[in-house]
């Protein structure tokens, strides 16, 4: 199956790994990875680190969301939320 899927003119990416986020201010996700985004199962705040080191914290995040946004790893510092899950 290929990682990337045409769909009404998007292109849409197909999750193929995933694994629950000990958010860390000091380690990024493993083998260099980055995710194409993250499931949060208990609602909080959560603040992510960009390919490019910047910082991003998205707020009062409910519970059951998938968040579709790009990222290398999730910050202890400013992170509540919890049960979260990169999706690669």
């Amino acid at each position: 199956m290929p990682d990337n899927l045409q769909v009404a003119g998007t292109n849409v990416r197909i999750i193929s790994d995933c694994w629950t986020v000990v958010p860390s201010d000091t380690i990024d996700f493993p083998n260099n990875k980055e995710a194409a985004g993250f499931y949060v199962g208990g609602t909080g705040n959560v603040t992510i680190k960009k390919r490019n080191g910047t910082l991003q914290q998205f707020m009062a995040i409910p519970t059951g969301l998938l968040l579709p946004v790009s990222c290398v790893g999730i910050m202890a510092t400013g992170t509540t939320a919890t049960f979260i899950v990169a999706l690669v």
